[in-house]
């Protein structure tokens, strides 16, 4: 038997019975990421061998480049803070101006008015939280936004006779004030009078402008 074929048939054996092969074989290593080099002298004969695969890349590690990947886009994507009023009070918000219809979610808590230039205003009407959507003229959604309606920011004092309340603003004289959830015979004396006052006024001006 030549020397070649003495080498071919110890690799036979060495692959069938070898200690090492069959550990490989038997924990999988052989599929591993890796690249085995084992010199085996034996007198007069020298075989090495070699396993290797292509390099993988665990699920974990994929999952975290794609998380950071996709992160700037989750952050941008964050709402915009709610608009804070209060009520009785306007603001003033300054929106894309290729908006061209509103839709407010409950007009009892607010009330929003679109301007030229893109510019609603938005009045705080009872206390509460709503939202208001914006759209363009093909329907798309422009702005989805919140509403913070607070109570009134004037220096207030609650009288209660009995169940009835009520509301008196004091800027330093106390003057009564119709506040939401004031008695209901309080709440319509005070917007009787208030009417009443206002109708006065324009009556006055209407008749003076008559008479220049």
């Amino acid at each position: 038997m030549t020397c070649s074929a003495t080498a071919r048939g110890f690799v036979a054996t060495f692959a069938d019975h070898s200690p090492i092969e069959r550990r490989f074989a038997a924990s999988g290593a052989v599929t591993a990421a890796y690249r085995l080099r084992r010199l085996v002298n034996v007198p007069g004969l020298s075989m090495s061998f070699f396993v290797s695969r292509r390099p993988s890349v665990s699920f974990a590690l994929r999952a975290a480049v794609a998380a950071v990947l996709l992160w700037p886009a989750a952050a941008s994507a964050e709402p915009d803070p709610a608009i804070a009023v209060n009520v009785d009070q306007a603001k003033l918000v300054k929106l894309p101006d290729r908006v061209a219809t509103l839709v407010v979610g409950n007009p009892m808590i607010a009330d929003v008015t679109l301007q030229s230039g893109g510019i609603i205003v938005v009045t705080g009407k009872s206390y509460g939280a709503t939202n208001f959507i914006a759209m363009d003229r093909g329907g798309q959604v422009l702005i989805d936004r919140q509403i913070q309606v607070a109570g009134p920011t004037d220096q207030l004092v609650t009288v209660y006779r009995g169940v009835d309340r009520e509301t008196y603003s004091c800027m330093p004289i106390c003057q009564r004030r119709v506040t939401l959830g004031d008695g209901d015979n309080y709440f319509k004396s005070v917007l009787d009078q208030a009417g009443t006052m206002s109708s006065t006024a324009s009556g006055n001006a209407a008749a003076a402008s008559k008479t220049n």
